[in-house]
Formats: C-alpha cells, sequence, structure tokens
C-alpha cells in the first residue's frame, strides 16, 4: 500500500468513528459530540494529505553525488508534442485521488444515514403488525445534560390486553413548546411487546441544523480541496507547455525521492516539489514540468499529475 494511501485508509477510518460519535450524541452534544468533530476534523486532514501526496520535507539527503545538469537532452514526452488542448485520463495518482473520493462519500453516505435515522422500530414493521391505541401526555421536563439543555415528554397508553405502558421521548424545542400535559396521542405499538412502540407526532430531536452542517462542512473539506486539485491538474495537462525542470534537494524517503524542480519562465525562477516512488533521479537530472504561459506560477510535475496525454 502506497504513502498517500496510508494516509487515506488511516484518515478514512477516523471520520467514520467520528461520524458514529457525532451521530449517537447529536441530542446530548458535550464532550462526546466534540470529540467526534474533533475526529472529523483530524481524518479530513489525514484524507487531505494523502489525496494530495504531499511531501514530508524530512529525511536524509540523498548520498549519491551530484551530477551535471542534463537540460540539454531533456524532451517532452511524445503524447506532449501535439497541439492543446490535450485529450487526458486519469493517471495512475488520480485513481488514487478517485480511491480517496470513494471513501469520503461511504464516510458522508454513513454520516447521513446515521443522521436521518430514527432511534424507534423500523417504520415498515409498526405499519404491518402493528396495533394502535390511544395515550395520554403525563409529564414534560427540560433537563441539563452535558451543557446542553435537552426536552423530554412523558406520556403512557394500555395495550389492548389492558397492561398500562409508560415511556418518554426526547423531542425538539418546538415540539416541546405545542405539546401540553394531558393531551392524547396516538401510538403504534406491536401487540407482542408494546415497549415496541412509536408516538405519532413526537419525533426524536435531532441535531440543531447548525451541528449538521458544521458535521457535513468537514466531510466535505477534503473532497472540495480533492476537486480544486483535479480541476487544475487537468487544466494543465490538457493545455500546458512542456519545459524542463531541473532536480535539486534531493532527499530519500523509505521507498520515495523527493525533491524540488526548479524551472525558469520569462527570466523568472520558479520551483515546485514532488515526490517519486521507485525513481532513480539525481541531482541535476531533467523532469517534465507543464505551466500555464499566462500564470507561470500554476504548475506541476507531468510525472505526478492526476492526469496524463493519450
Amino acid at each position: 500500500m502506497t504513502q498517500g494511501r496510508v494516509w487515506i485508509v488511516a484518515g478514512a477510518c477516523l471520520d467514520i468513528v467520528g461520524a458514529v460519535l457525532v451521530a449517537t450524541s447529536l441530542a446530548q452534544g458535550g464532550l462526546r459530540l466534540a470529540a467526534g468533530i474533533g475526529l472529523i476534523v483530524a481524518g479530513s486532514l489525514l484524507i487531505t494529505r494523502g489525496v494530495a501526496l504531499s511531501a514530508a520535507r524530512d529525511g536524509e539527503r540523498e548520498t549519491r553525488r551530484p551530477g551535471k545538469s542534463n537540460v540539454s537532452k531533456w524532451r517532452p514526452e511524445p503524447e506532449l508534442r501535439g497541439p492543446t488542448p490535450r485529450t487526458v485520463r486519469l493517471s495512475p495518482a488520480g485513481q488514487r485521488l478517485a480511491f480517496g473520493w470513494g471513501l469520503l462519500v461511504v464516510v458522508a453516505g454513513a454520516a447521513a444515514f446515521f443522521f436521518t435515522q430514527q432511534a424507534g422500530p423500523d417504520s415498515s414493521i409498526l405499519e404491518e403488525q402493528g396495533a394502535r391505541a390511544t395515550g395520554r401526555v403525563h409529564d414534560k421536563t427540560v433537563r441539563e445534560e452535558s451543557g446542553s439543555r435537552n426536552h423530554y415528554i412523558y406520556y403512557n397508553f394500555q395495550d389492548e390486553r389492558g397492561n398500562g405502558v409508560r415511556s418518554s421521548v426526547l423531542v425538539s424545542e418546538a415540539t416541546y413548546g405545542v405539546v401540553n400535559v394531558n393531551d392524547p396521542i396516538e401510538i403504534v405499538y406491536l401487540p407482542e411487546d408494546p415497549l415496541i412502540h412509536r408516538a405519532e407526532g413526537l419525533s426524536e430531536s435531532r441535531a440543531k441544523p447548525s451541528v449538521i452542517v458544521l458535521a457535513f462542512i468537514f466531510l466535505g473539506l477534503p473532497l472540495a480541496m480533492a476537486e480544486l486539485i483535479r480541476r487544475r491538474h487537468r487544466d494543465l495537462v490538457s493545455r500546458g507547455t512542456p519545459l524542463a525542470g531541473v532536480v535539486s534537494n534531493l532527499r530519500r524517503r523509505g521507498a520515495a525521492q523527493v525533491f524540488s524542480a526548479d524551472y525558469t519562465v520569462d527570466g523568472r525562477q520558479h520551483s515546485l516539489r514532488g515526490t517519486l516512488r521507485r525513481s532513480n533521479l539525481r541531482e541535476g537530472d531533467p523532469v517534465t514540468v507543464l505551466y500555464l504561459p499566462e500564470h507561470p506560477d500554476a504548475s506541476v510535475l507531468y510525472a505526478t499529475s492526476f492526469y496524463q496525454a493519450v
């Protein structure tokens, strides 16, 4: 497994755990909710690092002796010599990006599922097998729990055998305000187990909209960043101008080489960093850089881009 994929998988795991914590603590809030959001933030940052394939700047300097510059021998790849815009497709790095996107979609889908699920029994079972009774609200209260105000409605009803059932439900502040003590409520319950029931009109409180929006912003952040990177790489490979970048500051980190690629446009020196695995570069070797003439700082190493020309 590549280093970037390890970051992505680790981040996705943190996001899933964080999403579960958030989903199971939305009504109560407190430290559990904060921990869940914190894990989502941490996971998003890890995934962003993996998707962007950012190179670590530490490591031991490459022990090879610097070689002479071979820029004069550089030629652009054959697929880059034709007219622009070029036809492009995802490169192996781009496929890893798509893999990271897929994991994030799964995380976001799981979070959405948890956010929208009700705590009560499955509605289809109650609709098919449930009996109905009229209950009554006998109390309501507001509790301070984990630094938040939670609203509870207490009610009771009798099943078809005459057995009394007492229960309570956590509701939104709006529902709490319109329900009064002694109000009748309709109950749908399973005859064989009346504790499995649903109080019609008293839906369980979910997170405040701001909390849900915040959680999905953290989930969507790495996707948005990855999309910006993808668009930039596609544009550069499609219509960018190729030229030779000179390898400098070469470092070895595990099986990868981390380096800078220096290039000159209109007399101005530019530089960008790159990471290549299983490569055998030396100081001074040429690498292909694609840049936009109208914006020379917008550049990408062709070997590490998310797209390749065809």
